[in-house]
């Protein structure tokens, strides 16, 4: 499972900074589309990212804590990918709060940013597994 977790976060960390460069190769083209947004959109942009920034948060508290607890690798993982979510969800609503050119410009950089950071965890993850269970399990009841 934890490898298949691992697998799942670089196949999504590929598809996430292939478009982020793609917004920015193009991205002439995509702010004129920006240029006329209304301000109801606006308004759910921004939110959309406080309101998810705030259930993200609760998320990775009760993660880390059920993880301090249980003591178990794959509620650290859990906590992880709760946090790549949380920082990019924080880029975002601050980008969304403050609306000028640049911040729409955010949204790729920070993806570039947090897909390293789920590359990182998801080769830790899969680097981390690939021992026999038994094994593990033997010197780790823990793992």
């Amino acid at each position: 499972m934890s490898e298949c977790m691992g697998i799942v976060m670089l196949i999504s960390s590929a598809a996430l900074v292939f478009k982020a460069f793609q917004k920015l190769s193009q991205w002439d083209k995509w702010y004129l589309d920006h240029r006329d947004m209304d301000k109801e959109a606006e308004w759910a942009t921004e939110f959309l990212a406080w309101y998810g920034f705030a259930i993200y948060l609760l998320q990775a508290g009760f993660r880390y804590l059920a993880a301090r607890r249980l003591r178990r690798s794959i509620m650290w993982h859990g906590f992880v990918a709760s946090v790549v979510s949380l920082l990019f969800l924080l880029v975002m609503g601050i980008a969304a709060s403050y609306e000028k050119e640049w911040s729409w410009k955010a949204e790729p950089i920070a993806a570039i940013v947090l897909t390293f950071l789920a590359v990182f965890e998801g080769v830790r993850i899969i680097i981390m597994h690939l021992d026999d269970v038994d094994i593990r399990l033997k010197f780790n009841p823990h793992a």
